[in-house]
């Protein structure tokens, strides 16, 4: 009888403790895996030297779950991202593709955790984690995303304004296995090295003065390396019933800071970018002034939070005035799902004499000072936005790039191809 009276209530506790440990941390989760087959191509062609083409043909698998929060003041949950590549056929994948692993390897992949907490409108977030502002973004433009360890924090407590601060001090690139400290990118030999980092921290935030006014201040510091400043505003404005114009401002301000390992780092940044958009429609041109000793630093194999974001090319060389053109159609009134993008940008006074480790200290090894660069770029991407074969996406990519650099140059005139076809099962 006793044993009765003790397993009745225990049964009946588990089933509250179930009811709710559900209600949230998995009443509010998701599941989904995404099946992901991906060409890339880089014909480096009009080259003194003869350069075979860079290829990479892989098929990649992401599994990403994320769990609700438990109830109470604070909540807790975890999520749960899973890679897996495929190596089907590539070779000569040193030359820029960051796609699969530039060795033997057929296979690679990780199993990165998360754990996550939450207090009102702020959460934590410890281990693998994915970032996407300004100065820090983790890239998802290869077969596999790239994933950083380390924490972050993300708070929306106060109307209109979102803050956020991380701190990482490793990273799992797009084509590797390997948990790997964080680098500063050297193309060109535009600093003393490939620096690495014991640690990188930003912290910064976003006000909205309106629906149609953001504004965002941000700094981010690489552990004697460099540390940035950026300052920006985005904002709609209606200029008659049919067409908006969408403006874009950012400054950067880059410093070498510490023991300054990667070398000196003097770079003011300034972009502008208007779009004009009427309907499916959208016509952008930008700008963006380099100024400064140096380059624009960034993080290897990474990306930077601007609105120009071409393929072969960077545009961040040494006092480089670049200029694009840019024009975008939304078919959803045609055929929903359907999307293109052409895009003409143009660098010039491009300085390379005063890159740092350049072989030799060979300050022509480049082509010497006043040089240029351009690129043109096709996008098209169609996703089936419903019936049996929702979230299928395909997507075709296509760049030429050139500039008048010698055959020495790291980055070097290009036809680049990029086709890639997704399957995502949405599980909850």
């Amino acid at each position: 009888m006793m044993k009765k009276a003790l397993i009745l209530p225990t049964l009946m506790a588990v089933s509250v403790s179930t009811q709710l440990y559900a209600e949230g941390f998995i009443d509010d989760s998701s599941v989904s895996l995404t099946a992901r087959n991906f060409y890339m191509n880089k014909n480096f062609y009009n080259n003194t030297v003869n350069q075979p083409s860079a290829v990479s043909w892989a098929q990649g698998f992401i599994f990403d779950a994320k769990s609700g929060y438990t109830p109470g003041k604070v909540q807790f949950g975890v999520d749960l991202l899973a890679t897996l590549g495929l190596n089907i056929n590539s070779d000569n994948t040193s030359r820029g593709v960051y796609m699969v692993p530039n060795d033997d390897t057929t296979s690679w992949g990780d199993i990165a955790v998360t754990g996550k907490a939450k207090v009102s409108q702020t959460e934590l977030k410890v281990g693998a984690i994915s970032i996407m502002n300004p100065v820090f973004i983790t890239s998802p433009a290869r077969l596999l995303p790239q994933i950083f360890r380390g924490g972050s924090i993300n708070s929306k407590e106060f109307d209109n304004l979102e803050l956020t601060a991380a701190y990482v001090n490793q990273v799992n690139h797009r084509d590797s296995t390997d948990w790997e400290k964080i680098t500063l990118a050297n193309t060109n030999w535009r600093f003393k090295q490939q620096a690495e980092t014991d640690a990188v921290y930003f912290g910064g935030g976003y006000y909205k003065f309106s629906p149609k006014t953001k504004a965002h201040l941000f700094y981010l510091n690489v552990d004697d390396i460099y540390d940035q400043i950026e300052g920006g505003v985005e904002n709609t404005t209606a200029l008659t019933d049919e067409v908006n114009l969408l403006t874009d401002v950012k400054y950067y301000r880059s410093r070498d800071i510490g023991d300054a390992n990667g070398g000196n780092v003097d770079n003011d940044m300034y972009m502008a970018n208007f779009g004009f958009q009427r309907g499916a429609h959208k016509l952008s041109l930008g700008t963006i002034i380099n100024s400064g000793e140096t380059a624009f630093p960034y993080l290897y194999n990474s990306e930077v939070g601007v609105f120009l974001d071409t393929w072969p090319n960077e545009f961040w060389n040494a006092k480089e005035h670049t200029y694009s053109i840019r024009y975008d159609y939304d078919a959803k009134e045609v055929l929903p799902g359907l999307k293109f993008m052409t895009r003409y940008t143009y660098g010039n006074n491009i300085h390379t004499t005063g890159n740092q480790s350049l072989p030799g200290g060979n300050q022509d090894l480049l082509g010497g000072d006043n040089l240029h660069e351009s690129e043109l770029d096709f996008d098209v991407q169609y996703r089936v936005p419903e019936g049996t074969f929702k979230n299928l996406g395909l997507r075709a990519r296509y760049a030429i790039s050139d500039n008048n650099m010698t055959s020495s140059a790291q980055i070097k005139p290009t036809k680049e191809t990029r086709i890639n076809i997704d399957y995502t099962w949405k599980f909850k």
